[in-house]
């Protein structure tokens, strides 16, 4: 997405452009098997990017004929806002991320903008985090099933390490958070031609709850 910003607020002459992201969001969990998440962007990690990405083409060739090359690339290049490849394109604009300056509060954040701005979360799941993109409820049982890990349950493992959450708080809320039904997975799909076992994962049901 930051390509169409940065153009957008270039073509609106619009020298700033604040993001409500917060560093405890950051999933570090992606990219820390391809140099570590801190360093992921630096020339120095390609090696090892390159090395990891021919051994998965190895293990599955079907990359090879069925991926869009061109589209990966971009994602690489524009994956952050402060890639360096935007970076020198865009350098005339400034990126200010909010929460490093301010401390990200959760619950100051839901009760500001349910009290003052009217916002409600989608009815489908118990969490409000990341539902305006509909694809995350299959990413979610996806990362759930093959690797074990989701970015609500990476950002809680951050929260408890910041002091913002106990541990027994954060398993009491992924048991409902943490879940998505297989109907609402399968109803995002079908808009694709798929259905959630054409993903052949693993236990589906339950890929959120192990």
């Amino acid at each position: 997405m930051w390509p169409t910003l940065y153009t957008i607020a270039r073509q609106n002459k619009i020298p700033l452009i604040v993001v409500g992201t917060n560093p405890l969001e950051t999933a570090s969990f992606k990219k820390a098997g391809l140099g570590g998440a801190r360093y992921y962007h630096k020339l120095s990690q390609l090696p090892r990017i390159v090395r990891k990405s021919v051994g998965e083409l190895i293990k599955n060739p079907w990359y090879l004929t069925h991926c869009s090359w061109g589209t990966i690339f971009k994602m690489y290049l524009c994956a952050g806002h402060n890639s360096p490849y935007l970076r020198r394109r865009f350098g005339d604009i400034t990126v200010l991320r909010l929460f490093d300056y301010l401390r990200w509060s959760e619950k100051e954040v839901q009760s500001t903008i349910i009290d003052n701005l009217g916002w409600e979360k989608a009815p489908e799941t118990e969490s409000s985090w990341r539902f305006d993109c509909e694809l995350d409820y299959v990413r979610r049982l996806m990362y759930g099933a093959t690797v074990g890990v989701t970015e609500l349950r990476d950002l809680f493992s951050k929260m408890i390490r910041e002091g913002a959450m106990s541990r027994s708080e954060a398993l009491t809320r992924l048991a409902t958070e943490d879940v998505v039904p297989e109907a609402l997975a399968d109803r995002v799909l079908a808009e694709l031609g798929m259905k959630l076992t054409d993903l052949n994962l693993p236990r589906a049901s339950d890929a959120t709850r192990e």
